[in-house]
């Protein structure tokens, strides 16, 4: 596991600003508090204060360690009314060192694009001479031993490798190949100094870990990443009532312009279901943070009202008390580049509450970019690297300038 550096201590002063978060009455804050404990011990075994006693963190220590294996960093925050979270940080100068450790970069041209792929270092393999299904005969790049495990964790984080891919058409060679995909001339390199950041916020009855392949997406696109869990999920301490996960990822901006020097126009935050509720919040505050709102509800209110339609005239008065997200309010007021992603598949998050967010966007400034990425997929999951929303996600971030060619 990475050595934690140091705890993060954020600082917040309600009400300075339009648009800022609003402090709890502690009455209500307790309340708060006490019923979303309970509902959450009901709903979800991976909270935080029952992990010890009734999950299995092997998956998840395991997708922490192939995090570290590509240079993560432990962070410790705290937020500004006492309460811990856990996240990584990753930084995508740090990943590609770690991949031309043991990788060469070939480039090839077809039909006007480049397409780059990645192929062991000579060094680090034996050649041998292999069989092919039809009977034919090609030069084999066996990688060793240390590279191997290393290939292995990169497949486990989601990474496009191909075991007998080839690398050289006319000496017929084959080996291990890793497709980054396309990419173009015009984009500029990463490197050392890039502040373009992802900050993504985790969906309900998941964590951090559950991300780690969205995580490597970005970094193959030249992002740093922020990984954080929201209280009351793996090891970050407390509840997640609404109000609490809307200062958690306002401690993670945090220590992002703080620790990291990010500013607001090289920031998207990424929020996933439930996350999409804190994602647009802090959008909405933070002029010019980019958001992508990632199949997530319009209202939350729309959602318990889709689940429990007999008391949908209670759960409308009654959900602002105990769950109050409103990602169509917010939208209107974000001044970052902004894309809607979702699926045709969905069985939490309808299409109306999509249109309903459609319908909220902002009046767009001459550089605002509004994107729909329409993904062909369910509702939790990965979409990044179908060739379509791959394509949309691509553009996004090129047209927001938070894309660099990673080699």
């Amino acid at each position: 596991m990475s050595e934690i550096k140091s705890v993060f201590h954020a600082k917040y002063e309600y009400g300075l600003q339009e648009y800022q978060i609003h402090e709890k009455d502690p009455f209500f804050n307790f309340l708060e508090t006490l019923v979303v404990r309970m509902l959450k011990t009901l709903m979800y075994s991976g909270s935080s204060f029952l992990k010890d006693k009734f999950i299995d963190n092997s998956r998840v220590l395991i997708a922490k360690s192939q995090l570290d294996a590509i240079g993560a960093e432990s962070v410790k925050l705290e937020t500004p009314d006492g309460d811990f979270l856990d996240g990584r940080y990753l930084s995508a100068q740090v990943f590609k060192t770690k991949l031309e450790k043991y990788f060469d970069v070939i480039e090839t041209t077809e039909q006007g694009a480049i397409f780059q792929k990645l192929v062991v270092k000579a060094e680090f393999c034996n050649t041998i001479e292999k069989k092919l299904s039809l009977g034919t005969e090609c030069s084999y790049l066996q990688a060793n031993e240390k590279v191997e495990a290393f290939i292995r964790i990169l497949k486990g984080l989601g990474m496009d490798v191909l075991t007998n891919g080839i690398i050289s058409k006319e000496n017929n060679i084959r080996g291990v190949v890793i497709n980054l995909g396309p990419t173009q001339e015009h984009l500029k390199l990463l490197t050392s100094d890039t502040k373009s950041t992802a900050l993504i916020a985790h969906g309900a009855d998941m964590n951090y870990a559950a991300y780690k392949s969205l995580a490597v997406a970005y970094l193959l696109r030249g992002l740093n990443v922020l990984l954080v869990d929201f209280r009351g999920y793996g090891e970050s301490e407390g509840s997640p009532t609404s109000h609490k996960t809307k200062l958690d990822l306002e401690t993670a901006y945090q220590y992002l312009r703080e620790k990291k020097q990010i500013e607001n126009k090289d920031l998207v935050v990424h929020g996933h279901c439930m996350g999409g509720g804190s994602a647009t919040d802090l959008a909405a505050r933070r002029s010019k943070v980019n958001l992508i709102l990632d199949r997530s509800f319009s209202d939350y209110r729309d959602v318990a009202k889709n689940r429990f339609p007999l008391l949908s005239e209670i759960i409308y008065r009654i959900m602002p008390w105990i769950v109050n997200y409103n990602n169509s309010e917010n939208l209107a007021k974000i001044r970052g580049h902004i894309g809607i992603a979702m699926a045709k598949q969905d069985a939490v998050i309808s299409e109306e509450q999509i249109i309903k967010e459609i319908d909220s966007l902002p009046i767009t400034e001459p550089d605002q970019i509004v994107k729909l990425i329409d993904s062909p997929g369910g509702h939790s999951g990965l979409w990044t690297e179908f060739p379509i929303t791959s394509d949309q996600f691509n553009q996004f971030l090129m047209q927001a300038g938070l894309r660099s060619r990673l080699f």
